[in-house]
C-alpha cells in the first residue's frame, strides 16, 4: 500500500509531452525518498543514513500540523491547552520527544531555535501531572538550550531578520550590520525562566565580540520592561551595555497621529503631491549615479509604505466610525489613482481586522458593507486591485472571519504558504506552462543547442505563493561543460530571444557546469556578475522547479545533485561547504520576501513582542509574529534539508 503523507510529494511530475515535465523542487523529491519515483540516484534512494532524517522529518512535521490543526490560533499556550484538557499531555509528550531528537541528530538543526514558536516552550515553573511529559520537557529544554548557545557564536547579517534591506557594496562600504540573533531571545528565555539574569549578567561579563555585546544590549530594555532587572543588577553592568539605543532610535512604525475627516477628503491632493515627491527623487537619485536597481526598489517601497501609512489612517476612522463605509468607497472607484483605491481597499480590511480584536460578530457585519463594490473591483480592472483584495480577504480568513469558499467566489485562489509541489500542481501549471514553448526552443534552437542543456529551472516567490500577479518569473540555465567563456555573449543574446516574455525580460541565471571524475560540478569564476551563479547558489537548484526534456534533466540531477550530499571536508570561501549551502536555503525559504513582505501581506499580525522601547529587537519584523514562527518552523523541517552522506555508506 502506498504511504500517504501529508504535504509531501508523491510522484508528482507534470508531463506536458512524451518527452517534457515539470518536476517538484529536489529538496521535497529528497525528503519523498521511498514513496516518490525521482531522479535521485540509487546510492541515494537507499541510504539508511538518509531513510533515518527523512523519517524523522517527516514524522515531526506530522506531529506539529496536528497539533497547529489542534490550535488553530498561533498564540495558543500549548501548556494552558494541556491543562484545560484541550490538547492530549500524551501527544505533546511524544513531541517534545521528536523536537528534542531533532536537536540531537544534526548540529545545523540548531538554527530551529531561532524560530520555533515561543508559544511552545513550555515555561520551567509548569508542572503538568503526566510523569512521562515531564521527563520528555526536560530533554527537550536541554536539547533546546545546548542549542541556543551553540547559536550564540553564530553572526548574520542583522537585515535578514529586520526588513530584508541588504545595501549593494558601494552604498554600504563597512560592510552589513550584524548581529548574534540568538542573544535577541534573552528576554523570552528570562520569561520562561530558561535563564537566570544572573546568566544574563555573566554572559555580559565574559563577553568580549562586539557584535555579541552589541546583541546583547539590544534585549536590555525589553528586559527591563518586563521588570527583569534589579536596580542592583543594573548598577553592575558595563558602560557598553547601559546605554539605551532604542531611544536614539527612529521608529518608522510609530503610530500616525489622528487624522479627520478634512484630510480625508483633500486626500487625493496629498497623494498626488507626494507621488511627484517620489518621482523627483527617483529622477535625482538616477542623476548622481545611485545604482538603478537600488533606486527604482526604493521608489517602489516609499509608494508601499505610503500606501501603508493612509490605509492605517482610513482603518483606524472607519473602526471607530468618524469614517462611514461609504465615505472609504468614494476612493474604491477604477477610475481613482491606485494609490488611493490601494489604500482603501487595505484600511477597509484593517479596520474589520481591528473591530474583531474586540467584536467578532460585528467585524463579519461590517464585511458585507462592502462586499459588492469589492467584487466589482474583482472584474477585469488592475492586477494590483485584486492583489490586495486577495491579501485583504486572505488576512481575514485568517483569522476565521470568512471561508475559503467565499474567496473563491470572487474569482480568487487563497495562497497557501506552505504547499508543497504536489498540493499546487495547478496554480504551479498555470503560471509556467506557457513557458513551454520557450523550453521546447531551448531543446531545439540549433544555437542553444549547442551551449545549453534543454531544461530551465524556475524559482522565486511565484513558487512560494506569495508573489504578486505582475512579479517577475526568475529562471535559470545550464551551460554544457566545455564551453569557453568568450561564447557567453552569444549564449546571453540567444536568451534573451527564448525568453523574451515581459515576466522574464530577458535575465536569466547561468549554471556553468564542468566535469569532474564523471561528475558534473558547478564552475565559479573569479568576478561573477548578477546572474552568474556559483558553487554556493545551491538554493535556487534544490528550491525551484525543473521544467524541460525529461531524459536531459535526469542525466543533469544524478550527476550534479549528489555532490551537495556528499560534502564532507569540502570548504567553500573559507567555509564549511554544508553549513554555508544550509545557510543560503534558509536564507531562500525563511527570510527574503517571505519574512519582510510576503507573510504580513496575507497574514495579520498574531501575538509578537511590544514595540515600545524595544527598537533594537526590531520588533515590527515578522520574526517576532507567533504566526509566521508556526510557518517558519513547518517550513524549515520540511525544505530546509541538506543532508551529509558517506559515499560507502548503504
Amino acid at each position: 500500500m502506498e504511504e500517504k503523507i501529508p504535504g509531501i510529494t508523491i510522484d508528482s511530475k507534470i508531463r506536458l509531452a512524451p518527452d517534457m515535465v515539470i518536476t517538484p523542487p529536489p529538496v521535497e523529491s529528497l525528503l519523498a525518498q521511498g514513496i516518490e519515483s525521482s531522479y535521485w540516484p540509487r546510492k541515494v534512494r537507499e541510504n539508511r543514513e538518509l531513510d533515518k532524517q527523512v523519517r524523522l522529518r517527516r514524522n515531526l512535521s506530522l506531529k506539529l500540523d496536528a497539533l497547529f490543526h489542534r490550535l488553530p490560533r498561533p498564540t495558543a499556550d500549548v501548556t494552558l491547552a494541556v491543562d484545560s484538557m484541550e490538547v492530549n499531555g500524551n501527544a505533546l509528550t511524544v513531541l517534545y520527544e521528536s523536537l528534542a531528537e531533532f536537536f540531537e541528530s544534526d548540529k545545523r538543526n540548531a538554527r530551529l531555535v531561532l524560530y520555533l514558536p515561543f508559544e511552545l516552550l513550555p515555561a520551567l515553573t509548569w508542572r503538568p501531572q503526566l510523569p512521562g511529559l515531564a521527563a520528555s520537557i526536560e530533554r527537550f529544554i536541554n536539547a533546546y538550550m545546548r542549542c541556543w548557545k551553540e547559536l550564540l557564536g553564530e553572526t548574520d547579517v542583522r537585515a535578514n531578520f529586520a526588513d530584508g534591506n541588504i545595501l549593494e557594496p558601494e552604498l554600504s562600504p563597512n560592510g552589513q550590520k550584524m548581529v548574534r540573533k540568538a542573544a535577541h531571545l534573552i528576554p523570552i528565555l528570562l520569561e520562561k525562566r530558561y535563564i537566570s539574569m544572573a546568566d544574563v549578567m555573566a554572559l555580559v561579563k565574559n563577553s568580549s565580540e562586539e557584535i555579541l555585546k552589541n546583541s546583547i544590549a539590544d534585549t536590555l530594555p525589553a528586559i527591563a520592561k518586563l521588570g527583569l532587572i534589579t536596580d542592583e543588577e543594573r548598577g553592575q553592568l558595563p558602560d557598553w551595555a547601559v546605554t539605551d539605543k532604542s531611544a536614539n532610535q527612529k521608529n518608522t512604525f510609530a503610530n500616525s497621529e489622528e487624522k479627520g475627516r478634512t484630510w480625508f477628503f483633500n486626500l487625493h491632493e496629498e497623494a498626488e503631491f507626494e507621488l511627484k515627491k517620489m518621482d523627483m527623487r527617483l529622477a535625482r537619485d538616477l542623476e548622481r549615479g545611485y545604482p538603478k536597481a537600488r533606486a527604482l526598489w526604493e521608489r517602489i517601497d516609499r509608494e508601499e509604505k505610503l500606501i501603508s501609512e493612509y490605509a492605517n489612517n482610513i482603518s483606524k476612522m472607519l473602526a471607530v466610525n468618524s469614517l462611514t463605509a461609504e465615505d472609504a468607497m468614494r476612493y474604491l472607484s477604477p477610475a481613482r489613482e491606485m494609490v488611493l483605491r490601494l489604500a482603501a481597499i487595505r484600511g477597509i480590511g484593517k479596520a474589520i481586522e481591528l473591530i474583531a480584536e474586540n467584536d467578532f460578530k460585528k467585524a463579519a457585519l461590517n464585511i458585507g458593507a462592502y462586499e459588492n463594490t469589492v467584487r466589482n473591483l474583482c472584474l477585469p480592472n488592475s492586477l494590483e486591485d485584486k492583489e490586495e483584495i486577495t491579501s485583504m480577504l486572505s488576512r481575514l480568513f485568517q483569522l476565521g472571519l470568512i471561508d475559503e469558499a467565499y474567496i473563491n467566489s470572487f474569482g480568487l485562489v487563497l495562497p497557501k504558504l506552505n504547499a508543497s509541489f504536489s498540493d499546487d500542481q495547478e496554480r504551479i501549471k498555470a503560471e509556467i506552462r506557457e513557458f513551454a514553448p520557450a523550453i521546447l526552443l531551448l531543446a531545439t534552437d540549433p544555437v542553444a543547442h549547442e551551449f545549453l542543456h534543454p531544461f530551465a529551472i524556475f524559482y522565486g516567490s511565484f513558487l512560494k505563493g506569495y508573489a504578486r500577479n505582475n512579479a517577475d518569473l526568475d529562471v535559470a540555465v545550464f551551460v554544457k561543460p566545455g564551453i569557453p567563456v568568450i561564447k557567453r555573449k552569444n549564449i546571453q543574446d540567444r536568451l534573451r530571444k527564448i525568453f523574451s516574455h515581459e515576466r522574464i525580460k530577458g535575465k536569466i541565471v547561468e549554471y556553468w557546469l564542468e566535469k569532474k571524475n564523471g561528475m558534473l560540478e558547478v564552475r565559479d569564476f573569479t568576478k561573477p556578475d548578477v546572474y552568474l551563479a556559483d558553487r554556493t547558489w545551491i538554493h535556487l537548484l534544490f528550491a525551484g522547479i525543473w521544467m524541460g526534456k525529461d531524459n536531459a534533466i535526469k542525466d543533469v540531477y544524478e550527476k550534479l545533485l549528489p555532490g551537495f550530499l556528499y560534502s564532507g571536508g569540502k570548504i567553500l570561501e573559507g567555509r564549511d561547504a554544508r553549513m554555508l549551502w544550509l545557510g543560503e536555503m534558509e536564507r531562500e525559504v525563511l527570510q527574503y520576501r517571505l519574512m519582510h513582505k510576503g507573510y504580513f501581506r496575507l497574514n495579520p499580525r498574531e501575538g509578537g513582542i511590544d514595540s515600545d522601547g524595544t527598537d533594537g529587537l526590531d520588533p515590527q519584523s515578522a520574526f517576532w509574529d507567533s504566526g509566521y514562527r508556526r510557518l517558519a518552523t513547518i517550513l524549515f523541517i520540511k525544505r530546509v534539508f541538506l543532508p551529509q552522506l558517506e559515499e560507502n555508506f548503504r
